[in-house]
């Protein structure tokens, strides 16, 4: 079962197809509005106020304005109703033959320009500064000005379009601390930032630090719980580099205050996000009590870096069956988790195999009537994250 993130550039992508779903022009009735508003700054922080952060759409206007969110999902939903996206069309570059749309910024953050037009391959608008010098760099579908500070820029528009659709926004840096499914932007400082969450239980935390603007150089990240007054490291330093389909680092974590520590270049930004699943401890640890693996059903478990013990699971046959065939997936941030298949009253295992990382193996054997078990067990001091188990 293939795990997904969400990162910027799947963000960046609800965006731009917000515009899609809400139709052309972009907007919303007088009514409706008010009540876009109300849905959207209910889920907004404090930067967002009185429908405030973000003007309204409006076709081939002469200003926009950047408001500005806590987080990628703020602004995402701001703008799946209508606010904040802006619509030019060619009329606008008979007035204007330099092709400029003044774009004021109110507050500091990181300035993102996502744009969208109905052409194949057409060309992007760009982002300029108060010189009307280029600003920012590219990122799918739009451009980024890491650590932008208020003032006037400018949006060039294209050459040659029908119609193109601008929504520019600021996202708030420096996240301290991160909620639940919420992507938000960090820019590289050349040192380690903090991020802190918490696990109020037993679970699955699945971790991104994607980098949003193309560089060879990684984001380097790892993951610290507190103990006392302390923070000690859980799992193994991660590199994240970037590429259109960035996945997750999932850690296996009990209960407790944890943080991100990650760095980056100061030319460099990364979404943040973590995305936790509570899993209750109903593995089996003895053989004779190993709890029933159903056929084509999934059996998912974690292991923590304070979990050790073995865990069994039984498979009954009730009649002869030529193979029985198995998957087997880890997502381990650090160490191994092996698979070892035994006959009921055999002591050679009939099928064993070692998983480490993001991996899946389909594997087979032979089978007669009767009770198999297998047994997981981790190795490596630091090992913690993900496992599953099917039977088809």
């Amino acid at each position: 079962m293939k795990r997904c993130s969400i990162c910027f550039t799947s963000i960046i992508l609800s965006v731009v197809l917000g515009a899609r779903l809400i139709g052309f022009p972009i907007s919303v009735s007088a009514g409706d509005r008010k009540n876009a508003a109300n849905v959207s700054i209910g889920r907004m922080g404090s930067d967002v106020r009185g429908g405030k952060g973000a003007k309204a759409s409006g076709m081939d206007k002469d200003i926009m304005e950047a408001g500005r969110f806590t987080s990628m999902n703020e602004a995402s939903m701001y703008m799946m109703y209508g606010d904040g996206m802006y619509t030019f069309t060619q009329s606008y570059l008979r007035d204007h033959s330099d092709r400029l749309v003044e774009l004021r910024v109110k507050e500091e953050g990181s300035l993102i320009l996502v744009s969208f037009q109905e052409e194949d391959n057409a060309q992007m608008p760009s982002l300029l500064d108060r010189q009307k010098r280029p600003a920012g760099q590219r990122i799918p579908d739009g451009a980024v000005k890491l650590k932008a500070e208020p003032g006037t820029y400018y949006v060039r528009l294209p050459k040659d379009f029908t119609t193109v659709f601008i929504a520019p926004f600021v996202i708030k840096d420096n996240p301290r601390k991160l909620s639940n499914e919420i992507s938000y932007i960090q820019s590289g400082q050349g040192r380690y930032t903090y991020h802190s969450f918490t696990m109020g239980k037993r679970g699955t935390a699945d971790i991104t630090a994607s980098p949003i603007v193309k560089q060879k150089t990684p984001v380097v990240f790892y993951v610290q719980r507190r103990e006392g007054r302390r923070w000690k490291n859980i799992g193994r330093q991660q590199k994240s580099y970037f590429t259109s389909d960035t996945g997750t680092v999932v850690y296996g974590l009990k209960k407790g205050t944890y943080r991100i520590a990650a760095r980056a270049g100061t030319e460099q930004g990364y979404s943040l996000c973590v995305i936790k699943t509570f899993i209750p401890a109903k593995y089996k640890t003895k053989k004779k009590k190993a709890k029933t693996l159903k056929r084509f059903r999934e059996q998912y478990d974690l292991y923590t870096v304070t979990e050790k013990a073995s865990r069994w699971y039984r498979i009954s046959v009730p009649k002869k069956r030529k193979k029985i065939f198995m998957e087997a997936e880890t997502y381990m941030n650090s160490g191994k988790i092996r698979f070892t298949v035994y006959k009921k009253g055999r002591k050679k295992p009939v099928k064993s195999l070692s998983l480490s990382g993001e991996k899946v193996k389909t594997f087979s054997f032979k089978s007669s009537k009767g009770t198999y078990y297998i047994k997981v067990m981790k190795s490596g001091k630091q090992a913690n994250g993900s496992y599953w188990l099917y039977q088809y």
